[in-house]
């Protein structure tokens, strides 16, 4: 008979099985928080780059195109298979348990966890364990999901709290972030230095297709994601690197 642990593993990553179909069907695309991410690796042309908790790979085919030699992580086998039918190199492993982990190697210039770490049980030790993975002053780029942005307060203060199948209140989140409490996250991973946070935009409330409406909401709200990040940031994005 196996152990709890085991059949607690058997649901979590049934669970994110369930989960890769859903985040397929909605689409996969490189926005914001991909475009800020690229905005924070180092400057020095073609890199190493591990892409943690990559899905259906649509990160991995941008880095790839870019010139950098890119590897994804998922919990997901149908997700690693489906990475795999894209073109790009991909393995199915668990960053928290570190399951999976030896099969990607390690030196990398840059680890990406892109709205990752809000699934996991242990943010820090999911930290630490990729942290080894880098090579010295490598980086790892994180987006987390903002509770403390201002439309999830108002749906709080409402009295609500959804249950969705993605976005800020997605039901496959365990672990909630805003900008101060990142710092009880971070505190415990001596091997990495906070180097950088920044916030993406709250989406923009659509207008029937006028775009030139749209695109004026975006430029508003992406100015107040990078003056007031903790109120108006969408997503957070970090910038650590590796100091040990």
């Amino acid at each position: 008979m196996p152990s709890q642990g085991h059949r607690d593993d058997a649901e979590v990553r049934a669970f994110y099985e369930e989960k890769a179909r859903i985040y397929r069907n909605l689409g996969s695309s490189v926005g914001y928080r991909e475009r800020i991410a690229l905005e924070l690796f180092p400057v020095t042309g073609s890199l190493r780059v591990l892409d943690a908790g990559c899905g259906s790979g649509a990160f991995l085919r941008a880095l790839q195109s870019l010139g950098h030699e890119a590897v994804g992580l998922d919990i997901s086998q149908s997700a690693v298979e489906t990475v795999r039918q894209g073109g790009a190199l991909a393995y199915a492993g668990n960053a928290e348990t570190g399951e999976g982990l030896a099969a990607v190697g390690g030196d990398f210039d840059v680890v990406t966890a892109l709205d990752f770490l809000e699934h996991t049980f242990e943010p820090s030790a999911v930290l630490r364990r990729l942290s080894t993975l880098l090579k010295p002053r490598g980086c790892l780029i994180a987006c987390v999901p903002n509770i403390g942005c201002i439309t999830a307060r108002l749906t709080v203060l409402n009295g609500d709290f959804p249950s969705h199948s993605d976005g800020i209140f997605d039901s496959g989140h365990i672990r909630w972030f805003t900008k101060s409490n990142l710092s009880n996250y971070l505190g415990p991973v001596a091997e990495l230095q906070l180097a950088d946070l920044r916030g993406t935009p709250i989406p923009p409330a659509s207008f029937c297709g006028l775009w030139r409406v749209d695109k004026l909401q975006q430029k508003f709200l992406a100015a107040l994601a990078g003056w007031w990040p903790s109120l108006w940031a969408y997503q957070l994005v970090i910038k650590l690197v590796r100091i040990g």
